[in-house]
């Protein structure tokens, strides 16, 4: 594109201090997605927020979005440090922990799935069918398969509108200047997007998970229409040391809807020395 500069490089925003935590977002969002936990996890911890490759401020970053190449570039750029990543980004963070095991202290596995295609031996999954669907709206259609998916992301909760409106002002295209010279703020890349698409369509982990021997968190929604609620069982199955828990009434956005119980999954996860009263 005439006067962008594209360059391969990063940009990640730095925030707290503490222990190492790098944050990675879902498809079609971005870092800023997760400033409910943001502003209490700085407290305690370093967090490393990443938009990934033709996302958020790193939407003309040229690195293609592979899992592996993410993982890669990430990991020559950061400390070790625990990974946490939610839907499309836990994906990256569990190719980083099989690819680069001495660079990942722990995995947080929110909304994420190691195979979101329905397989015979993985059936926690989506259909492959209504994924192609839906890839083909992407490429025709980007504008609407984006409000398409924030629906879906907040279906099943309960507040539902409001993580749709939340999604929709953080995330979606926003009006610039005066009502003559009215621009968008950028969306995600197309070819990004379809990126994305393909390595949650192609990627399956699920022969793997045994090879993961550091400590897990899986935190899965019980309404969560974008992932079954099926893949969090499953993925503490066959994980050694993963711990799975179920969130009642969420659904794909859960860091939204209850973000008090991610809150206190992560504190106890991340600080196992703390004994954190009940809520």
């Amino acid at each position: 594109m005439p006067g962008v500069r594209v360059s391969n490089e990063l940009n990640i925003d730095v925030c707290g201090r503490g222990r190492d935590v790098v944050m990675l977002h879902g498809w079609a969002t971005h870092s800023a997605v997760f400033q409910p936990l943001v502003d209490v996890l700085q407290r305690e911890f370093r967090l490393h927020l990443v938009d990934l490759p033709g996302h958020g401020r790193n939407r003309d970053c040229g690195l293609p979005l592979c899992p592996e190449t993410v993982a890669a570039a990430l990991i020559d750029r950061l400390p070790n440090a625990v990974w946490l990543g939610w839907s499309l980004g836990g994906l990256i963070a569990l190719t980083a922990a099989l690819k680069n095991p001495d660079s990942v202290e722990r995995l947080v596995l929110m909304n994420a799935s190691p195979c979101l295609i329905a397989q015979p031996h993985w059936p926690a999954g989506v259909g492959a069918d209504w994924f192609a669907e839906f890839l083909a709206g992407v490429k025709h259609r980007k504008s609407h398969a984006l409000q398409r998916f924030y629906a879906l992301c907040a279906a099943g909760s309960a507040s539902a509108v409001t993580q749709l409106r939340y999604l929709k002002t953080v995330c979606g295209p926003k009006t610039i200047g005066s009502p003559k010279t009215a621009s968008r703020a950028a969306l995600p890349r197309r070819q990004a997007l379809i990126e994305g698409l393909k390595a949650l369509r192609d990627y399956d982990y699920s022969r793997h998970l045994h090879r993961i021997r550091i400590p897990v968190l899986i935190l899965g929604s019980e309404q969560d229409k974008v992932v079954p609620a099926a893949a969090t069982d499953m993925l503490a199955g066959h994980l050694v040391r993963g711990q799975g828990h179920m969130i009642a009434g969420a659904g794909h956005l859960p860091f939204l809807s209850h973000t008090d119980v991610v809150l206190d999954h992560l504190r106890r996860f991340l600080s196992p020395e703390r004994k954190l009263a009940h809520g």
